[in-house]
């Protein structure tokens, strides 16, 4: 056999028997529950499932103090799993969620420890629960996300009359995937940051502008807005930092940086984030939110804030602290951090952070006392007219 047969045979193999081929998992979503007693029983269900069938990684999903209760939910239920001999190097907590709607949009794109998404196309997952919501959440997953869903219930709940088999709607009401995330969150921005004295609120597909006026919002597209977006951009932006000083403003898509002349917004150019800020530690893989303030450069990831001072064109990481540590009245319902977005005035001198429809004001020489207050934000439909 010449040697380019040779190859081509061993290259058909390859192929036929998915060798290189990324293995799909099994993954279990268990949906969490305010009241501890409901809470106990969706994790009998999960156990029940876990002792049946191979697992390969497990969310559990609630965030904490949701609808005024007393429990964080994820850290809870894994817990009550490791108590059961389930090793907890399988768990991930999700803990931003408040409504299962929002179980949905947080779990997706949960990543693990290298950075990617638990879930991913072409896995078999199972949505546990004792309720019937179960089955909107795995029905949109199969949808919307190119995976094996399955919804596995047990329990004993008597439904109330006309109850929806499709739960708030989960599944049919909002069939345009990015607008469901946008609406389940409302209002939760992805950035803020100011442009000819407009606040811009940055969310997945779109962008609000606020003229202090008290009128109604202006809603525009990010393609609109900012000017040569890569379309691979476009609803992948986890992160805007404004620098008015430097007159540019930064974009961040997982550890790239783009940064953009203020107030042009013509691209100034690209950048891997590590170039930009020197000594962050090899296990941040995203930046959920930042803000500059003098020379220093606040960069939020989980449950951890990175300090960094400017030298020249770069910034370098002096210390990092968790969230807990940085602000002494961090709110018991932001769990360990995860924000969306955060803003600094230097006039006041008042750093605003964002989470999950909520807002928590604090002056940056004193950190022990902070203002946790709702975001309230009219909401107004994008259309090609805006």
């Amino acid at each position: 056999m010449g040697k380019q047969n040779f190859l081509l045979v061993i290259w058909i193999f390859l192929v036929l028997s998915g060798h290189g081929q990324k293995a799909s998992k099994n993954i279990m979503l268990v949906l969490g529950s305010d009241k501890r007693e409901i809470l106990q029983k969706r994790i009998a269900v999960a156990i029940k499932l876990y002792q049946s069938t191979p697992i390969d990684k497990i969310i559990v999903s609630g965030g904490c103090a949701a609808h005024a209760s007393t429990i964080c939910e994820a850290t809870e239920m894994k817990a009550l799993l490791e108590e059961n001999g389930i090793s907890g190097e399988k768990i991930y907590k999700e803990e931003n969620s408040k409504t299962t709607a929002q179980n949905y949009v947080f779990s997706r794109a949960l990543a693990d420890e290298s950075g990617q998404r638990i879930i991913q196309p072409g896995d078999r997952l199972f949505v546990v629960s004792d309720h019937w919501h179960a089955i909107a959440v795995a029905a949109r997953f199969r949808k919307y996300d190119q995976v094996d869903a399955r919804f596995f219930i047990e329990g004993d709940l008597d439904p109330p009359a006309g109850a929806p088999l499709d739960y708030v709607g989960i599944f049919n009401k909002i069939t345009d995937n990015r607008a469901f995330i946008v609406r389940s969150t409302w209002p939760t921005p992805l950035g803020v940051f100011y442009l000819d004295k407009e606040q811009h609120l940055l969310f997945l597909d779109r962008v609000y502008q606020l003229d202090g006026s008290g009128h109604p919002p202006k809603v525009s597209s990010l393609q609109d807005l900012f000017v040569e977006l890569p379309p691979t951009w476009e609803g992948q932006i986890d992160a805007v930092i404004e620098d008015t000083k430097g007159k540019q403003l930064h974009l961040i898509r997982g550890l790239e940086l783009q940064s953009r002349h203020l107030p042009s917004q013509r691209i100034a150019g690209y950048r891997a984030l590590q170039q930009w800020v020197q000594g962050l530690p090899g296990n941040v893989y995203h930046v959920d939110a930042g803000f500059i303030a003098a020379d220093l450069l606040y960069l939020f990831s989980g449950d951890a804030v990175y300090i960094a001072r400017k030298q020249d064109d770069q910034y370098h990481v002096q210390k990092s602290l968790l969230m807990k540590e940085w602000i002494n009245a961090f709110p018991y319902g932001w769990a360990n951090g995860d924000i969306s977005a955060a803003t600094y005035d230097p006039d006041s001198q008042q750093v605003c952070l964002f989470k999950n429809r909520e807002t928590l004001t604090f002056h940056l020489k004193n950190t022990g006392h902070a203002t946790l207050a709702p975001l309230k934000l009219e909401w107004v439909e994008l259309t090609t007219n805006n």
